[in-house]
């Protein structure tokens, strides 16, 4: 398992942090030996040196490079990065150390997955896990923390625009909703300029990609996504907030469109559920969805 972990840290030299990290990580093997250390320098500046350690549990290698990008992407205050290989059987001492790191550092902290998804993140000082990784037991964290699961809602709506700038024209839109039921007006935009199909729009915990999707079925249109994913729990008030959003956007833009929810990280407990559909202006619900009332309530459908 390959993950991403970033975290805000006090330390005034890469130096300071590189060696706490070596001594959170010898705290939790009972055998020094099989600790394996190396460090790579790359420039006088010192973004791309590099400390490796690797212990029979797991590997970690020290990155600078992403950690700007991805507090910009998830709207929090970080300043050091690690990329974590996880081998057969070391989950457990990784959550110690995890934990360590935790208990040692007061600051932000996010831990992703290969796609980016969250597995855990201490935002305001509270900290929520994602149940879906480590068969959901994050005891050995030795810290308090939120149980909850990773969810992620899309929605796909053939747009009536036929331009190859069409994300770069509803835009605006976009960001005027997000803007003014989210985030009032505190919200960023996250966009590559070279890339022009794709942006983010990022506001404390809430995050919304907007991007192309497949060719529309009809021949002046064009089928965009739009995907909220994060941490939630039972009867969170955010979801509301995801749904509050979502209306305003199909509201806003005429033609067909899906809304749907994924849930389960692995194959076994792998979900997507569609929520509504419109099709000919006209709405359906799924009525057997846990979503609906939180639909009804916010006056879609």
């Amino acid at each position: 398992m390959e993950l991403s972990y970033f975290f805000y840290t006090y330390f005034k030299t890469r130096e300071e942090t590189e060696d706490f990290l070596l001594e959170q990580i010898k705290s939790i093997i009972d055998d020094h030996f099989t600790l394996r250390v190396s460090r790579q320098e790359e420039s006088e500046e010192g973004e791309g040196d590099t400390l490796d350690f690797t212990c029979n549990y797991f590997g970690v290698n020290t990155n600078l490079r992403l950690v700007q990008e991805t507090c910009e992407e998830f709207s929090l205050n970080l300043n050091f990065g690690l990329r974590i290989i996880i081998y057969p059987s070391g989950e457990t001492k990784f959550i110690e150390f995890m934990g360590n790191l935790l208990k040692a550092t007061n600051g932000n902290a996010i831990l992703l997955d290969e796609n980016y998804n969250k597995v855990l993140e201490r935002r305001h000082r509270i900290l929520s896990v994602n149940n879906y990784f480590f068969k959901g037991d994050f005891s050995k964290l030795g810290v308090p923390y939120l149980d909850g699961t990773y969810q992620r809602f899309l929605l796909q709506i053939d747009i009536d625009i036929k331009n190859e700038s069409i994300i770069q024209i509803i835009k605006p839109k976009v960001v005027e909703i997000a803007n003014r039921y989210i985030a009032d007006g505190e919200g960023n935009v996250v966009e590559d300029p070279d890339f022009q199909s794709h942006f983010s729009y990022v506001s404390d915990d809430f995050r919304v990609e907007v991007g192309k999707g497949r060719e529309s079925n009809v021949a002046v249109g064009q089928i965009v996504n739009m995907s909220v994913g994060d941490i939630y729990f039972p009867e969170d008030d955010r979801v509301v907030g995801v749904m509050q959003f979502f209306k305003k956007v199909i509201e806003s833009f005429k033609g067909d469109c899906k809304l749907s929810v994924t849930k389960g990280y692995l194959t076994e407990d792998y979900k997507k559920i569609v929520l509504m559909k419109r099709e000919k202006e006209v709405i359906t619900l799924n009525e057997s969805a846990e979503e609906t009332t939180i639909l009804k309530t916010v006056g879609l459908g």
